[in-house]
């Protein structure tokens, strides 16, 4: 199972982007005692019919355990119909690279932008993201608390910061 290690950035801006996708994501299990999430979403890009996929994610931050496979459209909207926990998630993701990196960047529908870096080195810039607050810490901005407990308050963290 591949171990999943991410920072995650609350950030001002997008830089120029390489290409972006459409993503509509819903839970359909959580168990917080085992820390055991399921999801599934469609993914849509422009050059690209959608692609349907499954999640399993186990584990806590810093480490989480996590197997994604594709299903077929019926067993996707299927799940979303029956299964759906909390709130849908619907997000822009834009693919951004910096120094050779490669930042997935989610803009919500409340305007929020996060930027995420998989299995990131010891030091990584974050040009060109504008003013950036660490939420790699933060269970708030975790995908599914938000879908559980709505978009978190997040203008005001950014009065008074320097960017990190």
């Amino acid at each position: 199972m591949p171990i999943e290690y991410e920072h995650r950035y609350l950030v001002e801006s997008i830089p120029e982007w390489k290409d972006f996708a459409q993503i509509k994501q819903r839970y359909i299990g959580i168990d917080s005692d085992r820390s055991f999430i399921q999801r599934v979403r469609m993914i849509c890009s422009d050059e690209h019919t959608p692609i349907y996929l499954a999640t399993h994610k186990l584990g806590r931050d810093p480490f989480v355990h996590e197997v994604e496979y594709e299903i077929p459209p019926d067993a996707y909207h299927e799940l979303c119909d029956y299964f759906t926990i909390g709130t849908p998630i619907d997000k822009v993701r834009y693919h951004v690279y910096i120094d050779g990196l490669k930042w997935d960047v989610d803009k919500f529908a409340n305007g929020m932008i996060i930027a995420e870096l998989e299995d990131p080195p010891e030091e990584y810039s974050l040009d060109g993201f504008g003013e950036s607050i660490n939420l790699s810490e933060m269970s708030e901005f975790k995908n599914f608390k938000i879908s559980l407990n709505g978009y978190p308050e997040y203008k005001h963290l950014f009065e008074g910061h320097c960017s990190s």
